[in-house]
This record gives C-alpha cells, sequence and structure tokens, in this order.
C-alpha cells in the first residue's frame, strides 16, 4: 500500500504538503494519534519520521504512541524524574510536553501540575486529555516553580552547548529558592557521528566527542516536512572542555533518540 494512503482523510489534520514549522509534523502525528483512538476501526497511520545530518537518507520511525505512554510503559530514567518532582513537592511546569503523559502522571498523584509547549496542536491534545497546558517556548516562562521538566531530549531543542547554558541560567529565575530543573539530553550515537564527520556531513567544531554533538535535524510525516533545527545530544559526568555549564550536570544514558539523561542540581 503507497505510505501516503495509510492515513484517512478524516484522521489527517490540516498541514502544508510541503515545509512547515520545525514542530508541525509532531503535532500533526499526535492530533492524528490521538483521533486514532477515538474511531473503534483504529486505521493505520503514517509514522512520523526523525531525520537528521547524521543518516540524511535514513530516518527513525518515531512512533505518536511514545507520547501516550502510561508511566509503567515509560523509560527508568522518565520514571525516576517524575519521582524526584514528588519529593520535592509544589509545583511542576513539563516544558516541551508533547502529549502532556509526564504532567497526566503527576497530576494522577496529587501534584500540581502543568504543561507547556511551542506546539500548538501538542497544547490541544493536552487540553483534550485534561491537562492545563499553555503554548509557548521555554525562552519565555512566566512565574516560579518547584520543578521545571525538560524530559525526551526538549532541553536539546537548544541546539548548542552555548544556547542550552544560556538556557539553564534563566531557567534558574523561574525556580523557588529551593527549585529543581530535570533534564535529559539523547546520548549521541559516536560511531554514526565519526563517519559523519569523515564523509563531511558534520563540522568537526559541532562535536566535543565523549561529550555532546550538534546536529541538524528534521521531521516529517506524509508529505509534510518540518524546517531544519539544530539539536544538541550529549551525556556528561563532570567538567568537559569548551563551554562551561553554571552547574552540576550528573546521570546516566540509555540509547536510542527520545531517551538518556542528566539531572540538573540548582
Amino acid at each position: 500500500m503507497p505510505r501516503g494512503r495509510l492515513l484517512t482523510k478524516a484522521l489527517r489534520p490540516q498541514l502544508s504538503a510541503q515545509r512547515c514549522p520545525a514542530w508541525g509534523p509532531l503535532g500533526a502525528a499526535l492530533l492524528q494519534h490521538w483521533r486514532r483512538e477515538a474511531q473503534a476501526s483504529k486505521p493505520e497511520l503514517e509514522p512520523l519520521l526523525y531525520w537528521s545530518n547524521l543518516r540524511p537518507g535514513e530516518p527513525e520511525p518515531l512512533p505518536a504512541a511514545i507520547f501516550f505512554r502510561r508511566p509503567s510503559e515509560m523509560p527508568a530514567l522518565e520514571r525516576h524524574a517524575l519521582e524526584l518532582c514528588l519529593r520535592q513537592k509544589g509545583t511542576v511546569l513539563d516544558l516541551g510536553a508533547g502529549a502532556g503523559s509526564h504532567v497526566l502522571a503527576l497530576t494522577s498523584r496529587g501534584m500540581e501540575a502543568e504543561g507547556m509547549d511551542v506546539c500548538p496542536e501538542a497544547v490541544e491534545v493536552m487540553r483534550l486529555r485534561g491537562v492545563t497546558a499553555h503554548q509557548g517556548s521555554f525562552w519565555k516562562i512566566q512565574g516560579r516553580y518547584d520543578s521545571l521538566l525538560l524530559l525526551m531530549n526538549t532541553a536539546g531543542a537548544s541546539g548548542s552547548m552555548l544556547r542550552l547554558e544560556q538556557l539553564l541560567r534563566q531557567l534558574r529565575s523561574h525556580l523557588t529558592p529551593q527549585g529543581q530543573v530535570l533534564l535529559d539530553l539523547s546520548p549521541p550515537d559516536w560511531a554514526a557521528i565519526h563517519r559523519a564527520r569523515r564523509l563531511g556531513r558534520l563540522p568537526a567544531e559541532s562535536c566535543l566527542d565523549g561529550h555532546w554533538a550538534e546536529l541538524t535535524c528534521w521531521l516529517s510525516v506524509w508529505a509534510a516536512k518540518g524546517c531544519s533545527t539544530s539539536s544538541l545530544v550529549g551525556v556528561m559526568f563532570g567538567p568537559a572542555p569548551g563551554p562551561q555549564l553554571p552547574h552540576a550536570l550528573r546521570g546516566s544514558s540509555g540509547g536510542g533518540p527520545c531517551r538518556g539523561g542528566s539531572r540538573l542540581q540548582s
């Protein structure tokens, strides 16, 4: 069956068949998945694809279902982050909240938690799921919180080590005195990074071997392609050469495009 026919027109959100905002394909995939779950027949969906300059012709499928996981289905790192929020108590803002699953996991246990995402379709899905959600960028937060969550490589959307440092400094100003920022970064595929450097796809200055890399990536679904954007991946266990973060990052990493992480101690 041709891939373009997998998704019925009744479920497909209105989205340009050409270029769209970087988050457009993700928002469309979240909305189509939510609508599909309301259908008795459960039609097959066109997959969301993640592309990068590591393997330009080899996209990775990114199932929309991973954004709708229950706590028991989440990776151990994400469950640990939620437990840290529960121990901290107080208020939580989940940045880059997607479909709001982390917020729902916290509110189901009595926490006061909200979601924020730059993607309007993600905000729509969150509200349909009963989440208090706001549209906006993690650069434009209002108020102070006891915990700020940036899971599933949301912090990587800062795009570079320098921008990550700037982001962390700004996030700190939105914490209560004893507040915390909990974030993860996707671990680099070093074999692919080294190959991309040999082939000239990745400039030498865009990575620090063993620590971090700055990739060019984009999403697509159906014929719609999101604008390319910079994404930071990395794993840090202590001080590293190059730009220094304002706080210590500690943590562990896992595999795959949406796993891995560090805890920011403020």
